[in-house]
């Protein structure tokens, strides 16, 4: 066993930093001029070796493209860059020492600019004793861990300029500096770069317009992502393990959509030979091109390490019209299967909440809810929108969240996959739009592509400029018989023509009512369970809309335990067999119905000679239909005794049950005296369309040699 050195893991100790040099050399060949065709691609793209090697001696080159001639490009490092790695080190577990990954070490940011760059990275944080390894990314930012795996990262979203791709699309990783016998202090390395470099020089018609986005996609593979590294084998993969079909590409400053536009973008290594599309998106307008590789026998290759030089004519391509909204107030509404969402100002957590819309129709040419928090004020921010609630507060993205600010941020719309339907992406923090996360029901910004449970397609309907009557007041509704009573407080309002009362369930009516009534009876009604909604209506329909709904639902007619018969057995819980001292063993007493929804009945006699712990008597009640929740089961034992021998008393409850097996207490236990004593309990049986009642009086505890004379006097079961 190699024992380790103290100071390794002293905390304590002084920090330990290595400087990475490096030096590099960069040549790329001028790029002759190419002929376009038909498809507006150049028949010969242009495709030359880029791997920087490190010489102490020699003159750096890099990422940032920094001057343009005649014959070549510069590139060199830029203030801000900063590598990463996770070191690799001889770790003690159990008694053995085992390579380890350490944790990610993010080197200092460069102070400035230049042809050469000196990066200071601080180990102090780890630990190890023998075998350092090291493997370099650049950049730091896009160097990850995402479980067990170790990967580096193209961004689908990159800005470029005439000169310069996006540096943090750059992917750099370095061959391995491996069993380094202690941390060393200065190292040289050698670097790749992964993935392909692209110049695509667009043909624009001639326009005034400016360009928001430039989308390069193709249906053959995936074209930026994720490359796997493995810090223990010091070894990395060329190919994407995962990744997208598209690359958005964002100006850098403010680019025209006219003459010949350079524009540099990063894209893994792939060799397009069937198609690949080309759409601009300017402040006005979008024009999209398919070119077709295939029909023309045509191949492009971007290759690692490599530069591909394409153009595109665009001239001929007419755009089409950008989503727009004039200036005003707005719900923002998503759909999802059958029910409509829309967006509040309100916070839920990290992201803004949500209100389902009942009354919502997407067809419609306006809406008016009641929760002004729903209401957003969209304003033409020159090539851009804003989204406001109230004034002041504005729709402001976030990581996989949203929220409100006082920070004006800005956004643009696309036409979205449904009709009517447009799609808000935000300006400020490129590549994320608004979605309706299906699966979590709530509103966010993602940078995800669309799905079924990620929606985009937002319905933005303008709030009616109308507003409503006044709703009446006070509204109640109340069964009885067969009848349904409806009753309000009338509301002081002239611009209200009349009332609707609407009922609906078992069967429907509506009705109108003149102001200054107040009420309406519908009578006659079958057994069921209604709702009724009270609706004010205005004179001029131009100037007014509806006032709020007002319902009031689970009206119960002829409901609950109404009409049916019940019968009462006595039942062995327990070993004990129960008699009966008239001979009617196992009595059944038959419960018929009375008035006022009350079932009533006697039992005059009805004992049993011996009752024990778990003894019952049952009473069933079949084909129990329009149980609500409010409606309330009273029994009520008209004299209740034991005629106690030595043995003791016993205790009891009364219980219920839908199932005849699980069953809940009606009230407080009671324990029997020899005196006959009335008892009533009062119990909500809870929501049952169909079903049967299952209640018991049941002997909880007791002495299992009890012995008496038990009698059941009249009972009466009621339900309202």
């Amino acid at each position: 066993m190699i024992t380790l050195e103290e100071t390794i893991f002293n905390r304590t100790a002084m920090k330990r930093f290595f400087t990475l040099l490096c030096i590099a050399v960069l040549g790329i060949a001028a790029f002759p001029s190419c002929q376009k065709d038909a498809l507006g691609v150049d028949d010969k793209p242009v495709v030359k070796s880029a791997i920087m090697r490190v010489n102490a001696d020699a003159v750096q080159s890099k990422t940032f493209i920094t001057e343009v001639d005649a014959s070549n490009y510069t590139l060199s490092w830029s203030e801000g860059d900063a590598i990463a790695c996770f070191e690799v080190s001889m770790v003690e577990k159990e008694s053995v020492l085992t390579p380890t990954i350490q944790g990610k070490v993010t080197s200092t940011a460069l102070a400035s600019s230049g042809a050469s760059a000196s990066f200071e990275m601080d180990f102090s944080g780890n630990s190890g004793e023998a075998n350092f390894s090291y493997i370099f990314v650049y950049p730091a930012s896009k160097y990850s861990k995402n479980g067990d795996t170790y990967r580096a990262l193209i961004e689908k979203d990159q800005s470029f300029s005439a000169t310069s791709f996006d540096k943090y699309a750059d992917v750099l990783i370095s061959r391995a500096i491996t069993d380094q016998t202690s941390r060393p202090t200065s190292v040289d390395a050698e670097f790749e770069r992964i993935g392909a470099t692209a110049l695509m020089n667009i043909k624009a018609p001639t326009t005034t317009e400016t360009i928001r986005k430039i989308t390069f996609s193709t249906t053959e593979g995936n074209i930026q992502g994720y490359y796997k590294v493995y810090p223990l084998t010091g070894t990395y993969e060329t190919a994407l393990y995962s990744g997208g079909k598209s690359i958005e590409l964002t100006p850098a400053s403010p680019t025209a959509y006219s003459g010949t536009i350079p524009v540099w973008f990063r894209l893994a290594e792939i060799t397009l030979s069937n198609n690949f599309t080309v759409s601009v998106e300017t402040n006005k307008k979008t024009y999209t091109k398919v070119v077709d590789l295939a029909s023309a026998s045509r191949t492009i290759e971007f290759t690692n390490s490599g530069l591909t030089k394409f153009n595109v004519n665009m001239s001929a391509v007419a755009g089409v019209t950008n989503a727009s909204l004039d200036d005003g107030d707005y719900y923002i509404v998503a759909k999802s299967g059958t029910y409509y969402y829309a967006l509040s100002s309100e916070a839920s957590g990290t992201r803004l909440a949500y209100e389902q819309l009942a009354d919502f129709d997407p067809a419609a040419s306006s809406y008016l809810g009641t929760n002004d928090n729903l209401i957003w004020t969209i304003t033409n921010d020159s090539d851009a929108i804003t989204v406001e609630q109230g004034t002041g507060t504005y729709l402001t993205p976030a990581s996989a969240g949203a929220s409100t600010g006082a920070t004006k941020k800005t956004y643009t719309l696309a036409n979205g996959s449904a009709d009517g339907t447009l799609v808000l992406n935000s300006v400020d923090k490129s590549g994320y739009g608004l979605r309706y996360n299906v699966g979590s029901n709530y509103f966010a910004f993602y940078n995800s592509d669309p799905t079924p449970t990620m929606i985009a397609d937002m319905f933005f309907m303008p709030k009616d400029p109308r507003s409503r009557v006044t709703a009446p007041s006070n509204v109640e509704a109340s069964a009885g018989g067969t009848t349904i009573t409806v009753i309000w407080d009338d509301a002081s309002d002239a611009n209200i023509d009349h009332y609707l009362v609407t009922l609906s369930g078992t069967s429907s009516d509506s009705q109108t009512v003149a102001v200054g009534v107040e009420g309406y009876e519908f009578t006659g009604l079958a057994t069921g369970t209604y709702s009724v909604t009270v609706v004010a209506v205005p004179i001029n329909s131009a100037t007014h809309l509806n006032s709020v709904e007002t319902t009031i639902s689970s009206l119960v007619i002829g409901g609950g335990l109404s009409g049916l018969t019940a019968s009462w057995t006595l039942t062995s819980g327990n070993t004990t067999s129960l008699a009966s001292a008239s001979g009617n063993t196992n009595a059944t007493i038959t419960v018929t119905n009375g008035n006022s929804n009350k079932i009533e009945g006697a039992a005059a006699g009805m004992y049993s000679q011996k009752m024990s712990e778990d003894d019952y008597w049952l009473l069933t009640i079949p084909n129990v239909k329009n149980v609500t929740a409010d409606t309330e089961v009273t029994i009520s034992f008209g004299g209740v005794k034991i005629n106690k021998t030595a043995n003791g008393t016993i205790t009891y409850q009364c219980q219920y049950s839908w199932d005849n097996s699980t069953w809940n207490n009606t009230g407080d236990t009671y324990t029997e005296t020899a005196t006959g004593v009335e008892k009533s309990y009062t119990f909500k049986p809870g929501v049952k369309a169909s079903g049967t009642l299952y209640i018991r009086y049941y002997a909880t505890s007791g002495g299992s040699t009890s012995k008496g004379s038990h009698y059941l006097g009249s009972v009466t079961l009621s339900a309202e």
